[in-house]
């Protein structure tokens, strides 16, 4: 049975532990009509200072390699979506709190994401959960 969250079924989740410099990959299924949509995570940061580290603004970015320029929809047009988490360094985590659109299924249902990041030294945990619904 699928699990939902309101009105969105979840697609994917996971818990992962990247070491430092390494790049997550992956695809999301994006049903009958989207087919697999490819996913990368690249986690930077400014300093490597622990200290310094922890003071540092997040930022959270989504990027797609496209063979369009118009908004991105999940077959022909994406290639890659590419989230940027950058200085996400806190110990205690930090959250992305309100669900971010990934890409549009279809012309009427998109796929959405919600994560938490810790850092703990050289490692990096990410729990990531996404979602499909009807276009808000």
């Amino acid at each position: 049975m699928p699990i939902k969250v309101g009105d969105t079924t979840v697609v994917l989740s996971e818990v992962l532990f990247v070491p430092e410099n390494e790049i997550v990959s992956f695809e999301v299924d994006a049903g009958e009509e989207g087919g697999r949509l490819p996913v990368k995570i690249l986690i930077t940061n400014d300093v490597t200072n622990s200290i310094e580290d922890e003071k540092a603004d997040p930022i959270f970015v989504i990027e797609y390699e496209t063979s369009k320029t118009t908004t991105p929809a999940v077959g022909d047009d994406i290639i890659c979506a590419v989230m940027k988490f950058h200085n996400f360094n806190k110990t205690y985590g930090q959250t992305i709190q309100v669900p971010q659109v990934v890409a549009v299924v279809g012309g009427t249902r998109q796929i959405t994401f919600l994560a938490s990041v810790y850092k703990f030294g050289k490692i990096t945990k990410i729990e990531l959960q996404f979602m499909m619904g009807a276009i808000k």
